[in-house]
Parts: structure tokens; C-alpha cells; sequence
């Protein structure tokens, strides 16, 4: 959870995005992306109530915008980021938006990131009444929600508590608890000023010595050299912080240092998740071929059953009439019994026929043994029932045919995800590089034939602008 020393850090990073403007946001779950254009392109990614940093590993934008992020797009599009700053050492973030008025800066809303609990983000009008909010809260004393005054938590003890202040502090809590929750310092940063005082963190009641040690800490924490780093244990990221604490000076801590703080924040959060959605992305694209590949194979199972079908109703067709004598002889002996016997009295007769396997008189079907089985309707003469088996070979061949143009189709289809699949880099997703601007790119230009540039506004504000400014 990002505390009040990241929050002051990082907004002084983020001041170099003063002056630029809107371009597009967007909204993934609880984390708002910003695009910033006017000294070349930045993209701003506030993750409520983890992080706040410039990525250089853009996400693709969502198909169909959230409801949230299409009202920060309506109030805040091509507005001037004026300022971006701590409130009063909390773990609240402001954003200042508006426009130039007779080349003064007016502010028109202002964009507050709250970086506590669970995290939140709402737009409130030049009157601090809220406009949108990303969660709605209901407490004793706030009411966070559209139409409500934005009100601001109450303010916390500040780092030039008197020594009797800080032992009285200790006389209700831990002395690490009360510097953490006191101070709004957060238990990490609680911890790192008992380790600077060599105070036990768990005592109650601490002495005057022990409180003068504690408030020298608290000063030499508040004046730390900015030093950025990522700490890993067991290769894994355990915190990101942005000066070299002495919490972390332990062998089996790893840190690795990084020239700004949001660097090492866009490392963790905008190139680890880009990985991670890569990675998810070629998943997802494996399955879809898996899919194919199964239904190529049921494909081609179906097809061999057809060959398979269609040779054998050309075998049976060839073989009615290779038994031609024997097949109607069969049949004319039958349909003679059946004027003098009972169906069951001719099969009993017949069960005593080697050539004959079986007779089912209710489907009209006798069964010839030919070393193949060859069945034969009884209502029907040779030549029919052989041309029905010739017609049923014909069937199976347009079977065929047509089963051959979905295998061919599907395996188009396949070879096409495989090739796309060789695309996918999951380990290392590259970062934007950033190229130097001149100052006119941030209007509507050209370069005429004769090699001047030809300027134009991108609306009535930036015309303004360039009259007053450059001409």
C-alpha cells in the first residue's frame, strides 16, 4: 500500500506532466489510465491504493469504456494538467485540470486519489462539490458521492510533535503504533524510526531519553535521500520504496535500485502485469488452437469413416450383382412360401440356409452371407437394390468431398494461429520509446514545399495561444 513518503515522492516526479493535456483515459478494474500529449506522449497510471507512476508498457484499451472512465473523458478532455500535488502530507493525490483564460490558468475540477483503505478516485467541480466517484462511501463524518461537498479526512499529527507529546503518545499505544497511526506514517516507516532511535518498537511508555531519540529519528527520516529501489526476497518483490531503509539491510534482502521512483513502480506494476496479460493472451490463443487442432482431427476421423462407407456400399453394389441368380432364385422361393406357410415356419426353414444369416420380416430385410454380410429388401427386385448401394456410394463421395473443404478450411485456420502465436514475447514486453518533441508538435502542423512550418490550433484555446506566444 502506497504511504505518505511514496505519495511525497512521486508527486514531485509526476510534476514534470504539469502542462501537458489530456488526450484519452480509460479504466481497467480500479486502475485509470491517463494519455497526456503536448511534450511528446506520457501515460499516467493511477492504481488506487497501490501505486501512482508513468508506465512506458501501455495495455490495450478495453473494448467498451466504463461508465466512469467516459465521465472523466467528458469533463477532462484536451484540459491543461495545472498541478499535481500531496494534500498536506497524507496519502491523498490532487490533480488540478483547466483551462487558459486570457493566459491565466483556471482551474476548472480537480481529480483526488485517495490511497488509503481500499482506495478511490473522484472528479469534484471549482466548488469541491463531487461530480463522479469511482466508490461510493457512506461515514460518520464524510459522505462520498455525486453532489456531495468533498470534505477531507481529518488531519493527523505532524512531524514536529514535542517531546511531551511523543511520550504521551506512548502512553496509549505501542510506541510504534502510535507513530504509525498518529502520524499517518504507515508501520513500515513506524518501524524505521524506532530502528533510527534504537527504541523497542513494542514498548509503553517510553522515557524523555528515548523520546528525544525518537523525534531526532522522525527528522532524519523526514529529510531521507531519495534512493528508489525494488527489495526482493527469494527473487520475489516484497516492497517498493523510495529511499534505502534500514528494514531492508538484512542478507536476505535484495535490492535493486532504479533512478526514479516511478521506474521502479511501472517495473512491478506496468511491465510485470504486461507480462502477465501476454501471458494470459497466449493462453488464451493455445486453447483456441487446441480447439482447431481437435476439430481437425474429428474431421478427419469423419472423413475416413466416409471412404470407408462409400467402398463398402460400392462392394455390396458389385456383389448383388455377382449373386444375381442365387439373390433372386432366394427371393422368389420366399415370397412362394408365404402363400403356404407362416412367416415363423419360412425362418425356421431358413435358419437351416448357410448362404442366409437372417430374415426380418417386419423390415423387409434379408440378410445375405456372402463372406460380407449383404442385406437385401424383399420388396425390392436385384437391380434395385443394387443401384440403391450404387446411390448410397454416390452419397458418401459428396460426403467426402465436402468433408475435405472443412479439413482444408480448419487447417488454413490453424496454420494461421500458429504463425500469429510466434508473435507473442512474453518475456519481455517492450517498452514505448520516447522520442523528443519540438514545441510546435503539440499543435495541427505541416511543412510547407518551401520548408516552412505551418501552424494551427487544435481549438479556440491553443489559437489563442500561438497568436500571443509565437507570433
Amino acid at each position: 500500500m502506497f504511504s505518505t513518503f511514496d505519495l511525497k515522492e512521486i508527486s514531485k516526479e509526476l510534476a514534470d506532466l504539469e502542462r501537458m493535456r489530456v488526450d484519452k483515459i480509460y479504466q481497467l478494474g480500479n486502475e485509470i489510465r491517463i494519455k497526456f500529449f503536448g511534450r511528446g506522449r506520457e501515460d499516467l497510471v493511477i492504481k488506487p491504493p497501490l501505486a501512482v507512476f508513468v508506465t512506458s508498457y501501455p495495455k490495450p484499451a478495453p473494448k467498451n469504456p466504463t461508465w466512469f472512465a467516459m465521465l472523466l473523458r467528458k469533463h477532462l478532455k484536451a484540459m491543461w494538467l495545472f498541478k499535481i500535488e500531496q494534500y498536506d502530507f497524507d496519502r491523498i493525490l490532487i490533480l488540478s485540470f483547466g483551462f487558459y483564460e486570457e493566459d491565466n490558468p483556471v482551474v476548472k475540477f480537480v481529480l483526488i486519489v485517495e490511497m488509503f483503505r481500499d482506495g478511490n478516485i473522484l472528479l469534484a467541480n471549482q466548488e469541491n462539490m463531487i461530480v463522479g466517484i469511482l466508490s461510493r462511501e457512506y461515514m460518520k463524518d464524510r459522505t462520498l458521492a455525486p453532489k456531495s461537498i468533498y470534505v477531507f479526512p481529518e488531519k493527523k499529527k505532524g512531524f514536529d510533535l514535542s517531546i511531551d507529546e511523543i511520550i504521551e503518545l506512548s502512553k496509549e499505544y505501542e510506541i510504534v503504533k502510535g507513530l504509525a497511526t498518529q502520524l499517518n506514517i504507515g508501520g513500515l516507516y513506524a518501524e524505521e524510526t524506532c530502528l533510527l532511535a534504537g527504541v523497542d518498537k513494542s514498548k509503553i511508555g517510553i522515557s524523555n531519553e528515548e523520546a528525544v531519540k525518537i523525534k531526532e529519528a522522525l527528522l532524519q527520516l523526514e529529510n531521507l535521500k531519495k534512493d528508489p529501489m525494488i527489495i526482493k526476497k527469494n527473487d520475489q518483490v516484497v516492497d517498493i520504496i523510495p529511499y534505502d531503509l534500514t528494514s531492508y539491510n538484512g542478507p536476505e534482502y535484495e535490492k535493486v535500485r532504479y533512478e526514479s521512483l516511478s521506474k521502479a513502480l511501472d517495473e512491478v506494476y506496468g511491465k510485470a502485469e504486461s507480462e502477465e496479460i501476454l501471458r494470459e493472451e497466449l493462453s488464451t490463443h493455445q486453447k483456441k488452437i487446441q480447439k482447431f487442432e481437435r476439430m481437425l482431427k474429428s474431421q478427419k476421423d469423419l472423413h475416413n469413416s466416409y471412404i470407408e462407407e462409400r467402398e463398402l456400399y460400392k462392394i455390396l453394389g458389385d456383389l448383388t450383382y455377382e449373386k444375381y441368380p442365387i439373390i433372386e432364385e432366394s427371393i422368389k422361393v420366399i415370397e412362394q412360401a408365404k402363400k403356404n406357410f407362416s412367416l415363423e415356419e419360412i425362418k425356421t426353414k431358413l435358419a437351416e440356409n448357410k448362404l442366409i444369416s437372417d430374415v426380418d420380416f417386419k423390415t423387409g430385410i434379408i440378410t445375405f452371407n456372402f463372406g460380407t454380410p449383404l442385406p437385401m429388401e424383399l420388396k425390392k427386385d436385384v437391380n434395385e437394390n443394387a443401384n440403391l448401394f450404387y446411390e448410397k456410394s454416390k452419397k458418401m463421395k459428396r460426403k467426402i468431398d465436402g468433408a475435405k473443404i472443412a479439413m482444408d478450411n480448419t487447417e488454413a485456420k490453424l496454420l494461421a494461429l500458429k504463425e500469429e502465436e510466434e508473435e507473442f514475447e512474453v518475456e519481455k514486453p517492450k517498452a514505448i520509446e520516447k522520442k523528443a518533441r519540438e514545441w510546435y508538435e503539440r499543435f495541427r502542423w505541416f511543412t510547407s514545399s518551401e520548408g516552412h512550418v505551418i501552424l494551427g490550433g487544435r481549438d479556440s484555446s491553443s489559437n489563442e495561444v500561438i497568436v500571443k506566444k509565437y507570433m
